[in-house]
């Protein structure tokens, strides 16, 4: 019910200090996930999960962080962002770019096609190269695009993903 003047009541402007929040403040904590001797971004930093390394840095969360890491530099230009974005970009050229196109969920274990790890990825990879314009990147996206197409497109169902199934 709104107040009226009449009941006596007046409201004041109380100075409350706002919480400070800049563009960079999620990157610079995603900062803290980076794995600086191998490569890549773990998926959490929980200890159960840091006895298995390798198998915490799916490519689908470090698509996600080298987006952020490109769209921070772009907003900034330090170069804080640049340098992991392209240490992110080589962990994965190693561990997860499979050769005649297209990347694997992880570097670790399945080697097979997923179309939707593999979207994000192609979109993190032209990210990648408006940024930097190298045109490998590009390259390595349409090879990318056109493997996953030719492997992963149903023309009754869109994209599937061929999954091994246990008997």
């Amino acid at each position: 019910m709104p107040l009226s003047r009449s009941s006596g009541l007046r409201w004041r402007v109380i100075d409350v200090p706002r919480f400070s929040f800049s563009p960079g403040s999620t990157v610079n904590v995603m900062l803290a996930f980076e794995d600086t001797l191998r490569g890549g971004f773990y998926a959490s930093l929980e200890k159960s999960d840091l006895g298995n390394s390798e198998l915490n840095r799916p490519t689908g969360v470090n698509a996600h962080r080298l987006e952020s890491l490109v769209r921070a530099w772009a907003v900034t230009g330090e170069t804080r962002y640049w340098v992991p974005a392209a240490r992110l970009i080589e962990f994965a050229e190693r561990n997860v770019v499979d050769g005649p196109g297209g990347v694997v969920p992880d570097p670790v274990g399945d080697m097979q096609l997923i179309p939707e790890v593999n979207g994000l990825a192609i979109h993190a990879w032209l990210m990648w190269w408006t940024a930097g314009r190298d045109a490998r990147y590009r390259s390595s996206a349409h090879k990318s695009l056109d493997r996953v197409g030719e492997e992963c497109w149903v023309d009754s169902g869109g994209f599937i993903q061929h999954a091994a199934f246990a008997g």
